[in-house]
Order: C-alpha cells, then structure tokens, then sequence
C-alpha cells in the first residue's frame, strides 16, 4: 500500500473534523480544509481557521448577513450561498425564511476544494435581573 502526504489510511475508527475514518478507506484531508485563507461574519464562533468547517452564528431579526472570504488560492472560485463571489468581497446573504445554514463552497474546475458551513442558531434567552437560577 502507498501512501501520500495528502491521503491518511488508518487501521482503527476514527473521528476528526467531523469526517469518520474507516479501515482501508483513504480520507483526503486537502479536498476538505484549507480553501479559505480568511473568513469575515459577524458574531462567527468557533473564530475562523481554515482547518475548521463548520461555524455558528446568531440568529437575529436583520434578514440579512455580510459575508466575506478570501480564497487561499486565486484561480480557484468562491460561492457564498449559491453566488459566485470574488476573493474578500463581501456579500449579504439572506436569513429569513426558514434559512437555517449557508455554504461556502470552492471549486477548481468545478470539483469542490472546500466546504464551510454556517449555521444560524438560536441565542439563549436574555436573564432578567433579579431573576432566580
């Protein structure tokens, strides 16, 4: 069996980024992370790494959220929600609606490099003061 600096063959169950591992089933890390250099979304948690895929973000009543991303690579192609948009352009995105999650997908050649997917959460309910726990 060879193996490549991009593939990973592992011999027990694993889990990483959220990808499962299977014996003898290879994973190619560089098709799942690192497409994006950058990530610019209010309130973004965990905070953006290009190793990581999957974010939150608070729901609020604006049915709109700016979006922005830099790819790592130029010749590739960024679309926020289903748009092409250019490298560290920013982009409103629609919320409402029954909108729970937009992606960010990049593709070369039409064979996706990279998927960051954000999810619309709600925010836990403000204390009042003076209210018992």
């Amino acid at each position: 069996m060879t193996k490549s600096a991009t593939t990973i063959w592992c011999g027990v169950r694993l889990a990483i980024m959220g990808v499962a591992l299977v014996p003898g089933i290879p994973f190619t890390a560089s098709a799942q992370t690192g497409a994006l250099s950058s990530m610019t979304v209010s309130n973004l948690s965990p905070v953006f790494s290009p190793a990581v895929t999957q974010y939150t973000i608070p729901r609020t009543s604006a049915c709109s959220v700016q979006v922005a991303a830099t790819l790592t690579t130029a010749t590739h192609r960024l679309y926020i929600a289903s748009s092409e948009t250019p490298s560290g352009v920013p982009r409103n995105v629609w919320v409402c609606d029954g909108v729970t999650k937009l992606s960010l997908v990049v593709y070369q050649n039409w064979t996706e490099k990279g998927r960051y997917t954000i999810t619309l959460v709600h925010p836990p309910p403000a204390r009042v003061a003076g209210a018992r726990e």
